[in-house]
């Protein structure tokens, strides 16, 4: 009878670690699912602010000043997929201009003899400004800026010709 008895809590201690294998497997697959996701979001913002911050720094460079707001703001437009129309984006469009004064202040073309406004002064602090905009957002609108620049891929169907 003690073989019996011993087998049958041998047993239950195997059912009990297999169950317990589970339940460490599925806690491991969930928590490195979310690993996944959080350092794919953090990869997306990551190309997604540069990719921002170089059109950017393109469409900008060699503008005059009085053109940098509308061509920043056209710019922001099209790159968060708006155009404008409502107030909330009009807003998000007026918070994100020092970014834009930023980024024109960085790489617009100084005369070496400009002696007017603006020489002598330090270089302009182009995360500083993104950083104070990122936060604004997050506190106005509940969510993450760089999500607006997220564009579903469209998978087409592979036809052969």
């Amino acid at each position: 009878m003690t073989d019996t008895t011993d087998f049958i809590s041998y047993m239950k201690d195997l059912e009990q670690a297999a169950r317990n294998a589970n339940v460490a497997e599925d806690a491991f697959r969930k928590d490195f699912a979310r690993k996944v996701e959080e350092l794919r979001r953090a990869r997306a913002h990551a190309w997604r602010r540069l990719n921002l911050l170089r059109v950017l720094g393109r469409e900008l460079a060699g503008l005059p000043e009085e053109e940098v707001e509308a061509k920043g703001r056209a710019v922001f437009y099209r790159e968060t997929a708006q155009n404008g129309a409502t107030e909330p984006q009009r807003e998000a469009a007026a918070q994100f201009a020092p970014v834009v004064l930023a980024v024109w202040q960085a790489v617009r073309e100084v005369p070496e003899d400009e002696t007017g406004a603006g020489a002598g002064e330090p270089a302009p602090d182009v995360r500083a400004a993104l950083a104070t905009f990122e936060d604004w957002y997050a506190a106005n609108r509940n969510g993450v800026f760089l999500d607006l620049m997220e564009r579903d891929i469209v998978e087409l169907p592979l036809v052969e010709v």
